[in-house]
C-alpha cells in the first residue's frame, strides 16, 4: 500500500506541496500554447576568409576581332634623294680583231676571245659556203 494519498500518479513516499503547504499530486495538466518568438539577436562578427578554391577550366576561344578591312590607297611618291658620289673610273677595254678564218661548210661559226691587259684579241671563224 502507498504511503501518500495518490493512488495513480505519484511514486511511493513522494509528497508535493504548493505554496500554501498543501499536498498536491504530480498529475500533468493539459499542454499550453507555444509562446511568441523572441527578438532576433545581434549578428556575430564575420569569420576569416577561407582559402581560394582551384582554378576552373578554360572556356572556349571567342570569335576573332572581325574581318580585315580593305587595303588603303597608295600614298604619294616621296621626294627624290640627293645624287650619290661619282664612282671610280673603270678600266677601258679595247677590241682587236686578230684574224678571220674560213672553215669548211658544215662547221659552226665561232669566235675565240683572248684577254690580255684589258685588250680582247678576237679570232673569228666563219663557214665557207658553196661557190
Amino acid at each position: 500500500m502507498r504511503k501518500n494519498n495518490c493512488n495513480f500518479c505519484c511514486p511511493p513516499n513522494v509528497k508535493l506541496k504548493n505554496n500554501q503547504n498543501e499536498i498536491i499530486h504530480n498529475i500533468p495538466g493539459p499542454k499550453g500554447e507555444i509562446g511568441p518568438t523572441g527578438p532576433k539577436g545581434e549578428n556575430g562578427i564575420t569569420g576569416p576568409t577561407g582559402p581560394t578554391g582551384p582554378t576552373g577550366a578554360t572556356g572556349p576561344t571567342g570569335p576573332a576581332n572581325g574581318p580585315t578591312g580593305p587595303t588603303g590607297a597608295t600614298g604619294p611618291t616621296g621626294p627624290t634623294g640627293p645624287i650619290g658620289p661619282v664612282g671610280a673610273a673603270g678600266n677601258s677595254e679595247r677590241i682587236v680583231i686578230n684574224s678571220v678564218h674560213m672553215v669548211d661548210n658544215g662547221n659552226p661559226a665561232h669566235i675565240d676571245d683572248t684577254l690580255v691587259n684589258d685588250i680582247h684579241y678576237l679570232d673569228i671563224y666563219l663557214p665557207q659556203g658553196p661557190t
